[in-house]
């Protein structure tokens, strides 16, 4: 990508758990996210998880990404990012009166 360029992104995954009993399904994660080039050699992103607000939570995630050293086949790049997790039901409980 190029200086200036944005993208966006989408990702569905997870485990296959297995609920005795019943069956073994699939826990679907789910992210939303979104990049952007600074320079032709960094990155700064982030990213939403609907999926954990299915079970009362916020989660978001953000980062950098560098490229420290490239030749024709070969790159490696540096990151630093977070990632921040909210538990939003029990204060839903709360408001809303909900046990």
């Amino acid at each position: 990508m190029e200086k200036g360029e944005h993208a966006i992104n989408t990702s569905l995954g997870g485990p296959i758990v297995n609920i005795p009993g019943i069956a073994s399904i699939p826990i679907p994660f789910t992210s939303i996210g979104y990049g952007y080039v600074l320079t032709n050699k960094s990155v700064v992103s982030g990213a939403f998880c609907p999926t954990a607000g299915i079970y009362g939570n916020f989660q978001l995630s953000a980062g950098y990404t560098h490229e420290l050293w490239k030749k024709e086949k070969f790159n490696f790049t540096g990151k630093i990012g977070f990632d921040c997790m909210l538990d939003t039901y029990e204060q839903y409980e709360k408001k809303h009166g909900v046990s």
